[in-house]
């Protein structure tokens, strides 16, 4: 049966009325889904077995956290329960119980802004009832990254103890609820063998602490390496970097920016 010509006009205008409600509505949904952009990316792409990561990635200390690194969540931050405008400050460590290897690690931790206030360094033993120690520090503090060194302050830690350790703001002393409290959890365990015989082989220590777990120790001496040179040259800046990167894969964001700036201040220690 042949079609009459009106009849293939009426046709006609309706396809193209179907056309012109569905073709912008489907662009539209396509542009607004990811899914939509994503699938035809992958169909593109060729399967990885894993990222790959570019060489300036691969360039930066990367740190490992141990098999038993504890429960996470034992860091606590440094901000302010009462007055906006005081001090924040962080420590340099990971969410989790962080490893030292040695009997009187560094502690290494943050300032934003420099303060006459009182500052308290705190340790005390896992479930002790009285802290092993609690050392007033020096004021005032600048602003920056701060390493005490456990030995100057007389501590010393035993192997296989879990120590949870805190640095104070006191904004008021005769009202402690008004403190700034940072804090962290730290363990000594005694390094293996791998560990003792990579750390002869010749690379900085900082990498094969962190790449091994041992968080403590690797801040440390990279810390002690940045104190080595100034701020603004090309190993200085190189090593803040390093830093940087370290404290931004356990979450310490603000000392990791600190060191992205301190690169380019021939005064920035440690």
């Amino acid at each position: 049966m042949k079609s009459t010509p009106a009849a293939r006009s009426t046709l006609a205008w309706m396809l193209f009325a179907v056309m012109l409600c569905a073709g912008p509505a489907t662009a539209e949904e396509k542009e607004k889904s990811p899914a939509s952009t994503q699938g035809a990316a992958a169909k593109k792409a060729p399967a990885q077995a894993a990222p790959v990561k570019s060489p300036a990635n691969e360039s930066h200390v990367i740190y490992t956290p141990p098999p038993r690194g504890g429960s996470t969540g034992t860091r606590m931050g440094g901000g302010t329960r009462g007055a906006s405008h005081a001090p924040r400050i962080a420590v340099l460590a990971p969410d989790h119980i962080g490893v030292t290897t040695r009997a009187q690690p560094s502690l290494v931790w943050y300032l934003s802004e420099q303060t006459r206030a009182p500052v308290e360094l705190t340790v005390i033993a896992d479930n002790a009832v009285e802290p092993l120690a609690v050392k007033r520090l020096p004021s005032p503090q600048r602003a920056g990254i701060h390493v005490e060194d456990l030995a100057k302050h007389g501590i010393q830690l035993a192997e296989g103890t879990t120590y949870d350790w805190y640095v104070t703001l006191v904004l008021d002393p005769k009202a402690r609820d008004s403190d700034v409290v940072a804090g962290g959890a730290i363990e000594r365990r005694a390094p293996t063998p791998e560990l003792t015989a990579a750390l002869k082989a010749g690379q900085p220590s900082y990498r094969v602490l962190a790449e091994n777990g041992i968080w403590y120790d690797a801040i440390a001496d990279l810390s002690a390496a940045i104190a080595a040179v100034p701020g603004d040259t090309p190993a200085g800046r190189a090593l803040h970097a390093e830093r940087a990167s370290l404290l931004e894969q356990v979450g310490v964001g603000a000392a990791a920016l600190y060191d992205r700036e301190a690169g380019d201040d021939p005064d920035a220690r440690p």
